[in-house]
């Protein structure tokens, strides 16, 4: 018989029977089938819950399912890390207790419209963690379905707040840029503009200083100047009752 064959002897207890006699000699009826292709779908089986465990439990997402009252029926160990809370405490709970509460009627008309209409949804929320942190999530959720029946649901959430953290900062690095970039511009035709001014103030002075020199030596030449010692014969008198005028300079 083949090694894949499962053979079993199906005996009679607690009462005696008639024994079974086959040519003569005593014989006992054994039964036997072939179960190989019982034997591999479960083997199959087997394969396939160790890969989907292993996947659970290493994914660095969130991976989680609930029921259709929304509680909480597994979660894998990215989910322990993220929040704080033990596996057990969370399995049983309510999906909402890891909610602000002013998330929770969002996130209730999400998955009820989730279960009504069957297709998969992807929003945003934010979960409290144990230590009171508010961590930002990426969530994709669908339905878990025995044949055509909704059993749960289970979902795959993603952890935001590191990226949003770093975008924020890139965006006021950018900002601070374009704010450097700009005052660097004003900069520059201010710096220009008050060239322009400075050199016609210095312009203005030295026209000044030249009119105000101009202005003096005018002055001066104004000015009248003391007359020299008369000497005989020029501009005395030449005798009684006489007066000659003669050009003196002054």
């Amino acid at each position: 018989m083949a090694a894949s064959t499962e053979e079993r002897i199906d005996r009679s207890g607690g009462r005696a029977r008639e024994p079974i006699i086959f040519n003569g000699r005593r014989a006992e009826l054994v039964i036997a089938y072939d179960v190989t292709e019982q034997v591999a779908t479960q083997q199959a089986r087997d394969a396939s819950e160790r890969r989907y465990r292993d996947i659970f439990e290493n994914a660095i997402d969130i991976i989680f399912t609930a029921d259709l009252d929304l509680r909480i029926t597994g979660a894998n160990a990215a989910a322990e890390a993220l929040t704080g809370f033990k596996r057990e405490d969370m399995v049983g709970r309510s999906v909402f207790k890891l909610v602000p509460r002013e998330e929770r009627g969002r996130l209730s008309a999400t998955l009820r419209h989730l279960i009504d209409d069957g297709r998969v949804v992807f929003f945003e929320l934010s979960v409290v963690t144990s230590t009171g942190e508010r961590r930002d999530l990426e969530v994709s959720a669908s339905l878990v379905r025995d044949g055509h029946t909704p059993i749960g649901i289970q979902g795959i959430a993603r952890d935001l707040t590191d990226r949003r953290q770093l975008q924020a900062q890139l965006r006021q690095s950018q900002k601070m840029e374009a704010i450097g970039q700009l005052a660097g511009g004003i900069a520059h035709d201010f710096s220009n503009h008050l060239t322009v001014i400075l050199g016609c103030a210095r312009r203005s002075v030295r026209g000044c200083r030249r009119t105000i020199r101009c202005t003096k030596t005018s002055a001066r030449s104004r000015r009248p100047r003391a007359a020299p010692p008369a000497s005989r014969g020029s501009c005395s008198p030449s005798g009684a009752g006489s007066r000659t005028r003669r050009p003196c300079s002054i």
